[in-house]
């Protein structure tokens, strides 16, 4: 689902719910499928929960950190500690 990644700063792994497989999208493409994905695996309908506040956010923090001076001293980190809550469901079909 991702077109050119060398032009994305960050990119999401949505995980379907039903399969366990793993997609990579991009925020835009959350936005133009209004957060409905299709796995690719198993066949199913994926739906990113609040994707218009995920895709919006997404699209801000992308430009700011791809942005060419800001690309030379600030880097995004995922959080290798972070632990999700046991009751955080994958995307729901």
């Amino acid at each position: 689902m991702l077109d050119r990644i060398d032009r994305l700063a960050f990119y999401f792994a949505v995980e379907c719910a039903n399969c366990r497989d793993i997609m990579k999208v991009s925020h835009e493409t959350i936005m133009m499928k209004s957060g409905e994905l299709f796995c690719s695996l198993c066949g199913k309908d994926v739906k990113v929960p609040d994707y218009e506040k995920l895709a919006r956010a997404a699209s801000s923090l992308n430009d700011y950190v791809s942005d060419s001076f800001n690309a030379k001293y600030i880097k995004l980190v995922l959080n290798e500690k972070y632990v999700p809550p046991d009751d955080m469901p994958a995307a729901g079909h």
